[in-house]
């Protein structure tokens, strides 16, 4: 890979996905950034990319049993 088109392929991933009306879902459930596990927020992204909803965070938080287990550090 040369260094034109590493710059080129590292450009295009850094790219947010913007609203296209085409592509956007109808719902968060049908986003591809939907997270239903994650305890604080619903979504990978802080603001929606597809201008769904204004906020991704919870209302409240989910309860610890359907979320994931938390790590111990402690073993390694």
């Amino acid at each position: 890979m040369t260094r034109k088109e590493f710059i080129f392929y590292d450009q295009e991933m850094r790219k947010i996905p913007r609203y296209d009306k085409h592509r956007a879902p109808a719902d968060c459930q049908s986003c591809e950034y939907y997270e239903p596990t994650w305890k604080y927020r619903f979504c990978r992204h802080l603001s929606c990319p597809y201008q769904v909803k204004s906020s991704t965070i919870r209302d409240s938080p989910l309860p610890d049993q359907l979320c994931c287990e938390a790590v111990s550090m402690d073993g390694i």
